[in-house]
C-alpha cells in the first residue's frame, strides 16, 4: 500500500501479558484488528488493556474482532460494544456482527466478525 501518512503496527504476544501491551503504550490507533486467543475471557482481557493504555483514538476508530462464533465470545463482544458506546459515544448502528468467509473464500464456512466504529463528527 502507498505509505502516505499511514502507519501499520503489528505486534505478536500474549494477550494476557501486561508486558505485551506496554510495548504499545503512548500510541493511539484508529484501526485495530483482533484475532487473538479465541475466548470470551481473552476478549475482555484485551479490552481492559486497550482501555488501560488508551490505544484507541477517541476521535475516530474501527475495531474488528474475528471468529466470534462461540456464544461466550459474542457475549464478550456485546459487553465491550456496550462499553464503547458509553465511553466513546458510539452509535448503536455503528456496532454489529456479520458473517464473513475467511482467506480460503468459498471453501471456508462463514464465521462471525464483529465491529465497532466511532465516526468523527
Amino acid at each position: 500500500f502507498p505509505r502516505n501518512r499511514n502507519r501499520v503496527r503489528y505486534i505478536a504476544g500474549d494477550v494476557f501479558d501486561a508486558n505485551t501491551w506496554a510495548q504499545l503504550e503512548g500510541e493511539t490507533f484508529n484501526l485495530v484488528f483482533s484475532d487473538a486467543y479465541h475466548s470470551g475471557e481473552a476478549l475482555i482481557a484485551e479490552w481492559e488493556r486497550l482501555k488501560a493504555v488508551r490505544l484507541l483514538d477517541p476521535r475516530e476508530f474501527v475495531m474488528v474482532w474475528d471468529d466470534l462464533n462461540a456464544p461466550e465470545m459474542q457475549a464478550a463482544y456485546d459487553r465491550i460494544a456496550a462499553e464503547m458506546r458509553e465511553l466513546y459515544g458510539v452509535a448503536r448502528e455503528d456496532c454489529g456482527i456479520g458473517l464473513c468467509r475467511g482467506w480460503v473464500g468459498p471453501y471456508e464456512h462463514p464465521h462471525a466478525v464483529g465491529f465497532v466504529q466511532k465516526r468523527r463528527v
